[in-house]
């Protein structure tokens, strides 16, 4: 007698789509709905770890299912709205599935995730497109950039879908959030691909984007989005942002914005955009100077304030040309065969005290032997003739300056040391913010030199520039990390530091010092990022006026030559087009209040300058490593995703439930065997101490 049990019927078919359907029509909530077709597909629960482990066995079987079911919702004529939205509920379960970093390219591959989402951008449904378009947004989050050059080829598709249906501001802005990681994801390689910089279409892009931001009811997403977008885009492309005005004055009023963090970035934006500009002001030489005729009245005017007679003897022109001729001296008396090499150590390292860029800048030119063979000589002469104070000091000096002429590695090592001997000398200070490769210790030395007491003007001014050069560097990395990892605290309080000396450099440089017209530039940015904000015409306007004076102060002296610094070329275009930037786009930038990152008075603080050194011993601008972290110790790090507690990988830090382990340790994860080779000379002293001490 046959059996009468029911064969189970498999999935997919049109009874489970009709049942689904019918959930769709009743139940319009998304996550009741993805619920549902959970439970009929025997899909695990992917807000689990075990759900997820249980995709990895089975993906090809859940994704067969859920593409026929997608499949039948894209054919079915009758109750079109619904299952649209049964549509959107699978791409949302892949999207979750994407949690796992070690499923997303085969949800990408395999299941076509992209070419479903495509396919949902002009449903008739108007949830299902906003679903489609946040799973899309969901997916450029994922920060794999294979992925997301894969989803930059869809960018056309997207653009032809958000312009048709313009009047939804979620959607619009899920858009902008998914072509602003698409789009730096090509360009952010070195040489990006040809045909994917075609597909981007970075006008279009950049026109959409600016309809967004400007939409009366458009939100912070849209704005940050824009804004980390020109920031990685510009390098690469500065004369299409050039060729959309709209887009400069977009970021030159975004330098007044309440927010710290938007402030620096459109800064940053902006001094790439016009360092890279082809008409960047020709350098000039004293012979050009003086072919533009006598300077006008404000520039003699501003250096009769300082020396009192334009003609003097102690302008920086001539004092460089009067050092330049010393050192010429010196080299003809160290040809002289007669001439004692121990006196001449003396001599040249007395000048090399009052003015210590000026051997090196001839070592590069057609004496450059004979400098390095009278330094070395010299020191020797100097060492051997009596070892008091001054001798050694002199041959020390003549050391650290043939080390670094030379470019030999050495340097940085002998100058740290010659701290130590020296800790009242600030030339050793100096060497250390010119030879030593970190920023973070050119920043500490050089205000540590400056506290010396005793050093020629010339020194305290090439000290005053590296340290505020450094400071602004170190700045404007730091504000390019994650809101939620930046020591506002700290960051302010380098910022009020470096405007400081930037300040007194301003205030006590002499107005012809070759690096004038760079450290006003700085001095501007600075007080951009401290209170743009709060800028009013009149700041604008003598900003201005303090930045042409200096500019023609330059050009008109012709010290040297002159070339504008990026920062220059920057401040220049910035402060001429902040007024009308900011009629423009001012009531939109205001619109957006601060996210809390206002900075606050550093005077408050107890002792700010310890906090800042601190973090200072902190500071890594590289990549971190897994063993780098020692808050995390020996434990890889998790991620929480719904109620799944999952580890990330101790190489690239992404997510997965199935992830190996080492089998040394069992305590570091990772994604495959290349990660684990990669992350093997980090990890392999802690893997073996952690296995000495289980033993």
């Amino acid at each position: 007698m046959p059996s009468k049990k029911k064969s189970k019927k498999p999935l997919g078919e049109a009874n489970t789509f009709e049942i689904l359907l019918a959930t769709a029509v009743l139940s319009p909530d998304l996550e009741s709905l993805i619920k549902a077709v959970c439970e009929r597909l025997a899909i695990p629960d992917l807000k689990s770890k075990r759900g997820l482990k249980h995709c990895h066995e089975s993906f090809a079987t859940i994704s067969a299912t859920l593409d026929t079911l997608f499949q039948q919702c894209r054919e079915h004529r009758l109750a079109r709205v619904s299952a649209d939205h049964l549509s959107a509920a699978t791409i949302v379960i892949y999207e979750q599935m994407g949690e796992d970093s070690l499923l997303r390219k085969r949800i990408v591959n395999e299941a076509h995730f992209f070419q479903k989402a495509m396919a949902l951008l002009h449903s008739e449904s108007e949830d299902a497109r906003v679903i489609a378009m946040s799973t899309l947004s969901s997916a450029s989050h994922w920060k794999d950039s294979a992925i997301l050059q894969d989803l930059s080829n869809f960018i056309p598709t997207i653009l032809d879908a958000a312009e048709v249906h313009s009047t939804q501001l979620n959607y619009l802005e899920k858009a902008v959030c998914v072509l602003a990681h698409t789009s730096t994801a090509v360009f952010v390689d070195d040489a990006p691909d040809p045909k994917l910089t075609t597909l981007v279409s970075l006008p279009r892009i950049l026109r959409f984007m600016l309809g967004v931001v400007r939409l009366p009811n458009s939100t912070r997403l849209s704005y940050d989005h824009f804004t980390i977008f020109c920031y990685h885009t510009i390098p690469k492309n500065p004369d299409i942002f050039l060729s959309v005005p709209d887009s400069i004055d977009f970021l030159v009023a975004s330098t007044r914005s309440k927010d710290l963090i938007s402030r620096e970035v459109a800064q940053h934006a902006l001094v790439s955009l016009f360092s890279m500009q082809e008409d960047r002001a020709a350098p000039s030489d004293f012979g050009s100077s003086q072919s533009l005729g006598p300077p006008p009245p404000h520039v003699r005017q501003a250096l009769q304030r300082y020396y009192g007679d334009v003609n003097s003897d102690n302008t920086a022109l001539i004092k460089t040309m009067q050092r330049t001729e010393e050192l010429s001296d010196l080299m003809d008396d160290f040809e002289d065969a007669c001439s004692s090499h121990f006196d001449l150590g003396h001599a040249l390292g007395e000048l090399i005290l009052r003015s210590e860029d000026l051997v090196r800048s001839e070592v590069c030119g057609p004496e450059g032997d004979q400098i390095i063979r009278m330094l070395r000589l010299c020191e020797a002469a100097v060492r051997g003739g009596g070892h008091n104070l001054k001798n050694v000091l002199i041959a020390d000096v003549l050391r650290w300056e043939l080390l670094f002429s030379t470019g030999s590695a050495e340097a940085s090592k002998f100058a740290r040391d010659a701290v130590q001997w020296y800790p009242s000398e600030a030339f050793f200070y100096y060497a250390m913010t010119v030879c030593h490769p970190s920023e973070v210790a050119a920043v500490l030395y050089g205000e540590k030199g400056l506290q010396c007491a005793s050093m020629s003007e010339s020194l305290r001014q090439e000290l005053l520039f590296n340290t505020i050069s450094s400071s602004y560097h170190i700045i404007t990395k730091m504000l390019q990390g994650r809101p939620e990892e930046i020591r506002l605290k700290e960051v302010n309080h380098l910022i009020w530091k470096a405007a400081s000396f930037a300040a007194t450099f301003v205030r006590d440089a002499p107005p012809d010092h070759p690096y004038a017209p760079s450290i006003n530039a700085v001095a501007i940015l600075l007080d951009i990022l401290m209170h743009g904000h709060l800028f009013t015409e009149d700041f604008i306007r003598t900003g201005r006026e303090k930045y042409d004076l200096v500019s023609d102060i330059a050009r008109y002296t012709g010290f040297g030559i002159w070339e504008p610094s990026n920062e220059c070329l920057a401040v220049d275009r910035i402060l001429a087009r902040m007024s009308p930037a900011w009629r423009r786009w001012g009531p939109i930038i205001c619109r957006h209040p601060s996210r809390g990152y206002m900075p606050v008075d550093p005077n408050n603080d107890s002792d700010p300058d310890a906090d800042l050194i601190a973090w200072f011993k902190k500071l890594d601008f590289a990549p971190p490593k897994w063993a780098d972290l020692e808050m995390r110790g020996i434990d890889p790090g998790t991620r929480r995703v719904g109620q799944a507690q999952m580890h990330c990988c101790s190489s690239c830090n992404k997510p997965s439930a199935v992830l190996k382990r080492c089998a040394g340790c069992q305590m570091a994860r990772y994604c495959n065997d290349t990660c684990q080779k990669k992350d093997w000379k980090a990890h392999r002293d802690i893997c073996r101490a952690s296995r000495v001490d289980l033993d």
